[in-house]
């Protein structure tokens, strides 16, 4: 028999070959990782594929995806809670979700926020007709679960009591309380969900402890069915993405920028009325004014326009036009395959441009008015520049951090003693700062690391924020085709990992 390693491998591939969405690809692949048991999931996948030879790879994968859909499904059914087991609840809890933050973050008995019960699992799975022994239904999620174990309503939230490998320590039958993570679902996380007391859930995975007072008459969830959900939801999410993706594009394209990269109340940037924005350059005061007055003399790139400059209580503002779209960080599962060619196309055409535009300043590498650089990857530059600098080897001495060993030093030292074409660079070239409008590109902003540069550096600061993540690699790498910074790139990583921009 194939090793277990093998046959998920294999499976994989048959996903990964197969003439799919980016969605679909993403939902086949976390039914195999996501399963108890990757190699049971796999070889009934594979199975699935092989039963009808006069079908195509794509045709019976799309027929699991339905049925899997199907499954999945039942686990969001709302069932009401009988009465006695929300008294016990209530009991337990008081008025709180037990998914509170801390003891003194909880509610007191008498308060009045709405706090809904739900099953974890609905009971009506265990009675499902379409579950009933030797079922094809019941077929899939012992494959998923394994068939010892087949037996939050809409899976946009996972709770888990870690992210680390291997399995959490087993909770002792008399523990009082339990530390859990909440995380809201990647891609197309919910950005409006809250807890009890009426906070946000957002951002990073949210810390909490589930606490009982006595755990033989009021036990804490289970953490067996709450393995089981967090399996489920991550299948309820991705075909809730999918069904959003189906709509199409929506209307107001701009809005997610207008709220996110643009805040109305940000110290920062300002919304001002005609489409435009006032924007505090704190960093790197007038080098931004110049970078898109440069981009737009010499380059087709879009970007915002210039408008004026003024200075406020000895503050640099800057005046510019909005660049409609969303971030490319927020809908980038939206795009698809031809699409994300296209963007890496437009990418490429974008940095040629840059590329191409001469360096008028008296330095190799400077920021557009030929002073210091500003870049997060200079030691010590969270709030002031770096530079200029003359040649290649004082750049890559100001990339060292002073705790860095020897040995790191002599690693990057085959790298940082060659010769570099100097080049304009965004410098900053991350998923927040591309902006897509209807699956194209819309425009590039936030020009105030600009200058001149290493000819690797937008490559692998492309790569800074996203490394590990091959599809969204691929976007930038796919717009360098004809250049290999491969050797540049892994000394950058062994920098990354000695010395982290919070160091």
């Amino acid at each position: 028999m194939e090793p277990e390693e093998n046959v998920v491998a294999t499976a994989l591939d048959t996903v990964k070959s197969a003439a799919l969405t980016p969605t679909e690809h993403l939902l086949l692949k976390r039914f195999l990782d996501k399963a108890r048991d990757p190699s049971c999931a796999a070889i009934y996948l594979l199975r699935k594929v092989e039963e009808n030879p006069n079908r195509s790879v794509e045709a019976s994968l799309r027929e699991f995806k339905k049925d899997w859909r199907r499954l999945v499904t039942k686990f969001t059914k709302q069932e009401d809670i009988p009465l006695p087991s929300q008294c016990f609840l209530k009991s337990r809890d008081m008025q709180n979700c037990c998914c509170m933050v801390n003891r003194r973050g909880r509610l007191a008995a008498n308060a009045t926020f709405n706090v809904e019960p739900a099953w974890i699992i609905p009971p009506s799975i265990f009675h499902d007709d379409e579950l009933a022994y030797e079922s094809p239904m019941l077929s899939i999620l012992e494959a998923f679960l394994t068939p010892d174990v087949s037996a939050f309503r809409e899976g946009n939230l996972e709770i888990t009591r870690g992210l680390g490998p291997g399995p959490p320590k087993k909770i002792e039958a008399d523990a009082k309380s339990v530390h859990y993570l909440a995380i809201t679902l990647a891609p197309g996380e919910r950005t409006d969900l809250t807890l009890s007391n009426g906070e946000p859930l957002k951002g990073g995975p949210h810390m909490f402890t589930m606490y009982t007072q006595d755990p033989s008459l009021y036990p804490l969830p289970s953490e067996e069915l709450l393995q089981i959900h967090s399996k489920i939801a991550t299948a309820l999410h991705l075909f809730s993405v999918e069904d959003d993706i189906s709509l199409g594009w929506p209307r107001s394209p701009y809005t997610q920028i207008n709220k996110r990269f643009y805040p109305h109340r940000s110290s920062i940037v300002q919304q001002l009325p005609l489409g435009l924005y006032m924007k505090h350059c704190h960093r790197a005061r007038y080098n931004e004014v110049k970078a898109l007055q440069i981009v737009e003399q010499h380059t087709s790139i879009p970007a915002p326009l210039f408008i004026d400059t003024f200075e406020h209580q000895g503050k640099v503002m800057l005046v510019m036009t909005r660049v409609r779209g969303q971030q490319l960080q927020e809908v980038f599962h939206r795009l698809s395959y031809p699409e994300r060619t296209q963007l890496s196309a437009d990418l490429r055409s974008a940095i040629k441009q840059l590329r191409e535009i001469p360096n008028t300043t008296p330095h190799r590498f400077a920021n557009v008015l030929g002073g210091p650089l500003l870049d997060v990857r200079l030691p010590d530059s969270h709030d002031r520049a770096r530079g200029p600098f003359d040649n290649e080897s004082d750049f890559h001495d100001a990339l060292i951090h002073k705790f860095i060993s020897a040995e790191t030093k002599q690693a990057v030292a085959h790298v940082h003693s060659q010769s570099y074409r100097s080049f304009f660079s965004h410098a900053d070239l991350n998923f927040y700062n591309i902006i897509i409008e209807r699956g194209k590109l819309s425009g590039i902003v936030d020009w105030e690391c600009a200058g001149y540069y290493p000819e690797y550096w937008e490559f692998t600061k492309g790569i800074y924020i996203i490394e590990g993540a091959a599809d969204r690699e691929k976007i930038i790498r796919d717009a360098f085709p004809d250049e290999d910074y491969r050797d540049e790139l892994e000394a950058e990583k062994v920098l990354w990992f000695a010395a982290p921009p919070w160091v």
